[in-house]
């Protein structure tokens, strides 16, 4: 399944796990946990850059320059922390990640899908090293899965904790909603990912699977609770 959009985004993210394939392959680790780790983490990053991307008052007619929108925003990035290489991973955060829906969905079921694949985009943020700012945590989730998220982050902060890798893949196995509550089973690809802590990297398993339980607030789905799942079912 492709990971759409974002591919190019982490370009400089892909040469990263390059750079690190050699320290990883050689690297005496144990099997690192799960997604859904159940140690927490959280911290509160920067917000995503807003300023008005202006043009060069001394550009020549017909440069490059001339070209720039004066009133265009420019596009939010993130330099992701505690990598052992001396190029920075300059990547952009996703606001929404494409979940591959289980045939025919109704409208409802869609939206659900839709909110998971924006919880998913925050759970990748910060496992790519982004605060609650960036990973825009209290957008997403609430409940027990916004305390698991909120100590990770932290966590990972103190242990110098980072993944770098594509963008996740989703696929959902089933949805449900009902009753201002709602489920979706997904199937996670992590294609290329390398898990880098205190300077060491190691590859991360390429397969995950959770039950994403949500519920409505104010009118919005956020997610309360992730369950590992078994990966059999998986097609990845």
């Amino acid at each position: 399944m492709a990971a759409g959009t974002g591919i190019a985004k982490h370009a400089l993210a892909c040469a990263t796990v390059a750079a690190l394939a050699v320290t990883a392959c050689g690297a005496d680790r144990e099997e690192p946990e799960g997604l859904g780790t159940e140690t927490p983490a959280a911290t509160d990053p920067a917000a995503d850059p807003t300023g008005e991307a202006t043009g060069n008052a001394d550009a020549t007619p017909g440069s490059d320059e001339d070209d720039v929108d004066p009133t265009a925003e420019p596009e939010a990035s993130f330099t992701q922390p505690h990598l052992p290489t001396e190029e920075p991973s300059v990547i952009e955060l996703d606001d929404e990640l494409p979940v591959q829906p289980p045939g025919d969905v109704s409208d409802d079921e869609r939206e659900v899908l839709e909110a998971a694949g924006r919880f998913m985009a925050t759970w990748q943020a910060v496992l790519f090293g982004a605060d609650a700012e960036h990973s825009r945590l209290y957008d997403t989730t609430t409940g027990v899965q916004l305390d698991r998220l909120t100590s990770l982050i932290d966590e990972m902060a103190e242990d110098e904790w980072v993944f770098v890798g594509e963008p996740m893949e989703l696929e959902a196995l089933s949805v449900s909603v009902g009753g201002g509550e709602a489920e979706a089973d997904l199937c996670i690809g992590l294609p290329g990912w390398i898990e880098i802590r205190g300077g060491v990297g190691a590859p991360f398993g390429s397969v995950e699977r959770y039950l994403i339980s949500l519920w409505m607030e104010d009118g919005r789905w956020m997610v309360t609770d992730a369950t590992s799942q078994d990966t059999a079912e998986c097609d990845f």
